[in-house]
Order: C-alpha cells, then structure tokens, then sequence
C-alpha cells in the first residue's frame, strides 16, 4: 500500500520488474506484450518463487457484517476513547450487539484525520481532504462499508485525461519514468532478494535474522548500500523523496523495512502486489468525512464531544479510571474495560499513565513510536494547466517542494487544485499563513510546470496535522530498530484495555482501512471477553 502518488509509481515499477523476473524476459519487452497476455497465472507458472511470496502473506482480520443493533440496553462500564474511525467503527459493532457504549472525544467534532475541506473552495464548489484521502482498491472493509453506508467512490485514475504523466525534476533535470524504469531494474534483484530473506511480518516476536538486520538499518543506508551510485543518484534521490513523504519523517530516521515491505508487498495476503494493488484509486465521492459522519449518526447519544483524556489509572479490582477535561470542569470514569483509540503520540504528551498497567513493550511503544510531520498545502488555479503540459498534476523534485497530485479529478469546475504534500519538510508550513506557503510554493513547481504561477486564483490552505493537540502528527511509522524492538504489541491487551486505531495495524498502518480494521478488531475482542 502507499499513501502517496510517487510511491504507487515506484510500486509499479517493482511490480513490472517482478513481472519481467518469473516471466524470464527484460524489463523492457514488458511494454511489447500486451498487459492482458500476463496473467497471474502465468505468472505462478513462471517460477517456483511465486508460491514462496504467496507464503509469506499474513492472516487479514474478516470484515465484521453492519447489521441493526440487538437491543437498546448495553453492557455497562465500557467506555470508548477517541472518536475517530476506529473508535467509531468499534462502538457501531459492539452497538450491533446490544452494548451502548459512551465514546469520550477531546475536540469538537467527530472524524479525527478524517476531515473534509468544503469551505476553502466554496465559490468553485470544490473540496479538498485535510486528512485521510486515498483509498485503495485492496482496503476492502473501507470499500465495504462506503457501500454500506449508502456512499460512492469516485475512480480518480480514470478521471486524469488520457495521455496525461507525472513530471519530475532532480538536479535541475527531467527524471522520466523510463529512466526510472531502468534504474529500477537494475536495482530490483537486490530488493527481491531482501524481500525474500526478511520474511514478513517482523515483529518483537518474530524475526528472520535478516529482516532483524534490515531493521538495524536506516533508509538512507539501505539506498547507500544497494542503489547503484548511492543517495546521489536520481533513483536514490526519487527513493528518498518518496519515502520522506510517505512517512512524514527523513529517510535517516526511518527503518529499512519501511521501504522493503511497502515496495515487496502487496495489501493481500497472497504476497507480492503483482499489478500493484495499492493504486489509491478511490476517494468518496462528496468527501470522506462522510463515512465518519454517517457512522457517529448511527450512535444516537453516546458521543461526548468535549472531552480530554488527561489520565488514565489501572485500579486494584482491574478496572480503569479516566479522568477527563471538559469546558464544565473534570469529569471521571471508571470502567470494567477501555478501548483507547487515540495516538500514541497523544498518549505520551498529553495523558498521565503513570498509574496505567503495562507491559514494559507496550510503555515503549507508547513513548517511542514514530509519528509523521506531514503537511497538505491546498493551492487553486483558474484551470488545471498542467493538462496542457502533458502532466497529470503529478510531480516530484528537488526544487524545494516534494510532491503534488491533483485533488479535484472527479470533481467538476473549471478550476483545479494542487496538494503540495510535505513529509519532514511538513513544519515549514505551521507558522505560514496560506497565502504565503502558496507565494513559496509557486517558485519552486514553475521550472516543473511552466506558466503554473500565472493561473494562481490567490486561493490556498494549509492543514498541518502536528499542530493539533488532539493528533499531534500525521500517521504513525516505524523507525531504525523499531519492528524488532516492538512492532505487533501496540494492539495488543493490557489487562482490561484495548488499543485501536491506524498505529496499532501491522497490515495497514497509517491507513483509514488500518484504523477501520483495528476499531473491529478491538470490539471482537470485548465481545470475547464478555
């Protein structure tokens, strides 16, 4: 899976290598063939290694069926914290089983990351995702339930024009896909072969000895040692861009397996993303703060809004109090059980668990946990000029942006807007007012999309999700040595407390499908419990 646009290329740049692997033919003849002529079949027969990946899928969690609640009358004690995805996906299925569960959320509305922008652009009637965006086609529970809940996704790559690519620039020169291509080709025997001797999943409890050392290695060292001509070359400089925007955090702090698994596995459990699963090819149509919107509807007077987390304290009979913050002054709870469903990073900064019982793993995880510095800078022009160029608004460099895709494909209006999307450069934008992160940002896209700065309308935003005390990042990631260290216990029971939400997810970390997965999760295992 990936979060971003450059990733899915760089994704199909593996998976087309692959393809070109079991089938014994050069990288480049794949283009000769037509697509339809390779089937997975084919390619299964191709080579024994196939069936190798297809071992080394991990077991998915069954979406749970959205059904009517039993009863009106639920279990008591149980409280939920954190109204975002997984909060409220855990509450609507213990709700589907009689149990009317209170969700304790700090801000003023329900969605967390999920969070859509109708304002900004209203004169256009266009919108833009402050948050979680892109769905993939393999988020199966996500697709489920925007269906179930009566919404449509709209297929944004069948909306960019025919013809139309992505545009990179490093060094002050043109990086084409083909170029990238055959750089990659050259590259991919050593990824296939770290892919296959790390194994997957490593976690604090499982662990091949090379995907151990993988772990022990940061990004930036593993494009050092296998990216011929280094972080140097373009490929390792399109490979460091995408990595920095794919988790928020520079390529030196990030654990190698990010980039192993992300570009050798695919979001199934039959291995390797052969014709690349993870196209982000969705998004609701109408915006996804929908789903958030439609599920919390179906919880009549169990949300409280308004209400801080600011300790949390095991008892000696094992049940939990929290005590929270609201306008009308302190609120407590104690509870036979918890789900907590809210960031790490909130955990650790804001709420005092000192007196909370916890595995010593669990506390690091908690405390050390990477958190992404993402930023989404929204510019809007008069037209989308870059169709004119050839360009799907699709562009990576090193000109001092980092990557932009198009948000308004599949939505009407003449006007188009661009998402500068930052990673570790996310922070440059927290203290600019929107005007000024578009005066900055212009500059730096032209040499990329000529006469771009001319169509400016004078429309921006800026959304900078480290800013919010009630996320304090974007997503989580792992980084060097944390797979190893503790990766697999943040979902993992304390006593009579559950953990939710995208951090806890070893399949879709960082997703909305990982949150939506982790809330189900969380409830199945309350229901277990009785």
């Amino acid at each position: 899976m990936s979060r971003t646009p450059l990733l899915r290329r760089l994704r199909l740049l593996a998976a087309r290598a692959e393809a070109a692997r079991v089938l014994g033919i050069p990288v480049q003849a794949f283009d000769e063939r037509p697509r339809a002529l390779v089937t997975r079949r084919e390619l299964v027969r191709g080579a024994a290694a196939a069936a190798a990946f297809a071992a080394l899928g991990s077991a998915k969690l069954g979406p749970a069926a959205w059904g009517q609640a039993k009863s009106q009358t639920g279990a008591s004690g149980l409280a939920i914290v954190g109204a975002g995805l997984a909060g409220l996906a855990a509450a609507r299925r213990l709700r589907q089983k009689g149990w009317i569960v209170p969700v304790y959320e700090a801000s003023s509305r329900v969605g967390g990351r999920i969070y859509t922008d109708a304002k900004s652009f209203v004169s256009s009637g266009q919108r833009v995702e402050r948050g979680g965006e892109l769905i993939d086609t393999g988020h199966k529970r996500m697709r489920k339930l925007v269906k179930q809940l009566g919404l449509e996704l709209d297929d944004l790559l069948a909306a960019e024009p025919p013809g139309t690519q992505p545009f990179a620039q490093f060094d002050g020169g043109d990086y084409s896909f083909d170029a990238a291509e055959q750089d990659f080709a050259a590259l991919y025997p050593k990824l296939h072969k770290d892919v296959v001797k790390a194994g997957y999943p490593t976690t604090y409890t499982s662990s091949k000895p090379h995907g151990a050392w993988l772990d022990s290695l940061s990004i930036e060292e593993w494009i050092e040692l296998r990216v011929p001509g280094g972080n140097a070359a373009p490929l390792g400089k399109l490979l460091s861009v995408a990595y920095d925007i794919e988790y928020g955090a520079p390529v030196s702090e990030q654990s190698a397996l990010n980039l192993i698994y992300l570009l050798g596995f695919g979001a199934t459990p039959n291995g390797f993303a052969l014709f690349g699963e993870s196209d982000e090819r969705f998004r609701v149509r109408g915006g996804n703060e929908q789903v958030v919107q439609q599920l919390a509807a179906l919880l009549p007077g169990q949300i409280r809004l308004g209400h801080r987390l600011v300790a949390a304290q095991t008892l000696a009979d094992g049940r939990t109090r929290l005590s929270f913050d609201t306008d009308a002054g302190p609120v407590e709870q104690v509870c036979e059980r918890v789900i907590l469903a809210l960031p790490f990073a909130v955990l650790r900064a804001s709420v005092d668990i000192a007196g909370l019982e916890l595995a010593p793993k669990k506390r690091q995880a908690i405390e050390q946990q990477g958190m992404g510095t993402n930023a989404k800078l929204h510019v809007q022009f008069v037209d989308r000029h870059w169709y004119g160029l050839g360009s799907n608004g699709e562009c990576f460099g090193d000109t001092g942006f980092q990557n932009t895709w198009e948000e308004t494909r599949a939505q009407a209006g003449v006007e188009g807007i661009l998402n500068n999307f930052l990673g570790s450069n996310g922070p440059a934008l927290a203290n600019l007012p929107s005007e000024g992160g578009a005066e900055n940002f212009l500059p730096q896209i032209e040499p990329l999309l000529p006469g771009i700065t001319g169509k400016w309308n004078g429309l921006a935003s800026i959304d900078y999700w480290p800013g919010s005390p009630h996320q304090l990042g974007s997503y989580s990631f792992w980084k060097v040595g944390q797979y190893t260290g503790f990766a697999g216990v943040e979902a993992e029971v304390e006593g009579r407390v559950h953990f939710a939400g995208e951090h806890t997810s070893i399949d879709f970390q960082g997703y909305m499908e990982g949150a939506l997965e982790s809330g189900l999760r969380a409830a199945a295992e309350v229901l277990a419990a009785g």
